[in-house]
């Protein structure tokens, strides 16, 4: 069964009739040497993107690490010329995996194909770029390979159904309670509470960095000067978890999808200025944050 989305977004139209020139490179491709490995199911497109859907064979194992069907119905969001593709399994009980970026309960599960950013990927982008990263992520998920990195993950939450979701999904380590802290670890990501960063907690750190999603993670600013004391770099809150109010603004001024990403791609070098200032006036990174939003308020008058 297809997700429910695919049948409200757009309009259905002729494949060949996609305007947007890498959805139609990529037709041409599948039309001439995507035999055996994709085939074109249909398109649908609005004002502002085109969407082509694929059944793609998955080449998945005879046992696979996720319960993938041997071919898989994917649509692939073109949201105008000069943006990134977005490529979403459409069916209805697609399995959590690894490398899945998050949307709204309503939109498909949202593959992360490549993790590049846009600015540098779009240089080099083509059709046959994005067919072959498609194709590879369904075999390395269908193998259990996803994370090709090498990055192993230790959690805690006090939801145990959570935890255990993660363990089965990526291998991660679970630790109950006040252990987390204390794991011996490069990054420490507080992802739910604020104040988590205080006096109790910065000397049981064994981290080089502090960066996640969490609103407020200093219970007071003096703990921000004391991880810059101990030597542990600091992502400040309101900049690492920035991507939240961007896609609330965009929604609010009427932006699309693919506008809100790309702003949340830029995070990445705002956080880099932050380290920059910090370093440059010999300060603590969330004092710099200040500094730079101060100045950024102050251009903006």
């Amino acid at each position: 069964m297809l997700h429910p989305w695919m049948g409200l977004w757009g309009e259905e139209c002729d494949p060949h009739d996609l305007r947007i020139p890498l959805a139609s490179q990529l037709i041409r491709l599948l039309s001439t040497d995507g035999g055996g490995v994709a085939e074109i199911r249909g398109a649908r497109r609005s004002e502002q993107a085109e969407v082509l859907v694929l059944d793609v064979r998955t080449g998945r194992p005879q046992r696979p690490a996720y319960p993938l069907d041997r071919t898989e119905p994917i649509a692939i969001l073109f949201p105008q010329e000069g943006a990134a593709p977005i490529v979403l399994a459409l069916r209805a009980d697609f399995p959590d995996t690894p490398h899945q970026n998050w949307v709204p309960e309503h939109i498909p599960a949202y593959l992360c194909v490549d993790d590049r950013p846009w600015v540098e990927a779009r240089l080099t982008y083509t059709a046959g770029g994005l067919l072959y990263r498609i194709l590879n992520w369904f075999k390395l998920a269908g193998m259990g390979e996803l994370h090709e990195a090498g990055a192993r993950l230790i959690v805690s939450d006090i939801d145990a159904a959570k935890t255990a979701r993660v363990e089965k999904a990526t291998g991660a380590k679970v630790v109950q309670g006040d252990a987390i802290f204390s794991a011996d670890a490069d990054i420490f990501s507080p992802c739910a509470l604020g104040g988590i960063i205080n006096d109790k907690t910065i000397p049981k750190l064994k981290v080089q960095i502090v960066a996640g999603g969490a609103n407020n993670q200093l219970l007071e600013e003096r703990h921000g000067d004391e991880l810059q004391r101990r030597g542990i770099l600091y992502a400040p809150d309101y900049v690492a978890n920035a991507g939240g109010v961007i896609n609330v603004y965009g929604e609010v001024v009427g932006w699309d999808a693919q506008r809100a990403l790309d702003k949340a791609d830029d995070i990445y070098d705002t956080i880099l200025k932050v380290f920059d200032i910090a370093e440059a006036n010999k300060i603590p990174t969330y004092e710099a944050a200040d500094r730079l939003a101060e100045q950024r308020l102050a251009e903006a008058k």
